[in-house]
């Protein structure tokens, strides 16, 4: 859990950075926003289901009480559910929308001259993918209402709650490696 929350905090921080500064173009802000958010798939749920395992292993094999198991329990629970919440409110939700607004945003620019190409919708996919369009009509909608420099915020506010998550469950797994059971 504590690897997991090191690295959404500095993915956050990389997003939050161009937005805080002086004003960033709103094509060069889409795109910074694009390659930090498809960074995502290629650790976070390595390390959160590794994390996640790892608790249900020490429940396993290392609960010596029945407090200390139900937390490990718990600690996994929470992990699982952060990469729930991200399939499933974020890619349709807040992603969604900032992926469709960089689409608008970059529909003139011709692919392989710095243009970033999404895929249309895939229809019956379970798990959604950050290289083609996830979100929902009222996400598209807001997305072409709202500037990229208010999605991005919103990005990083929601995320924000995903870390307190992760750092719940690290906190329940300290807990129980730590703690005196009898």
């Amino acid at each position: 859990p504590g690897i997991t929350l090191t690295h959404s905090t500095t993915l956050a921080l990389l997003a939050t950075s161009p937005v805080l500064t002086p004003p960033t173009a709103k094509k060069l802000l889409a795109k910074q926003w694009y390659l930090i958010y498809r960074q995502g798939p290629n650790w976070v749920p390595p390390i959160v289901n590794s994390a996640a395992l790892s608790n249900v292993y020490l429940w396993y094999y290392h609960s010596k009480a029945r407090l200390q198991g139900r937390l490990y329990l718990l600690s996994a629970g929470l992990l699982w559910g952060v990469v729930g919440v991200t399939f499933y409110y974020f890619e349709t939700g807040i992603d969604g929308a900032c992926k469709w607004r960089l689409a608008r945003l970059l529909k003139e620019e011709e692919e392989g001259q710095g243009g970033i190409k999404i895929k249309p919708e895939k229809k019956g996919w379970i798990i959604p993918g950050v290289d083609g369009h996830t979100a929902s009509d009222g996400s598209k909608k807001w997305g072409e209402e709202t500037g990229m420099r208010e999605l991005v915020l919103g990005w990083v506010r929601r995320n924000h709650w995903r870390w307190v998550g992760v750092g719940v469950a690290g906190g329940l797994s300290g807990w129980a490696s730590l703690g005196y059971f009898d």
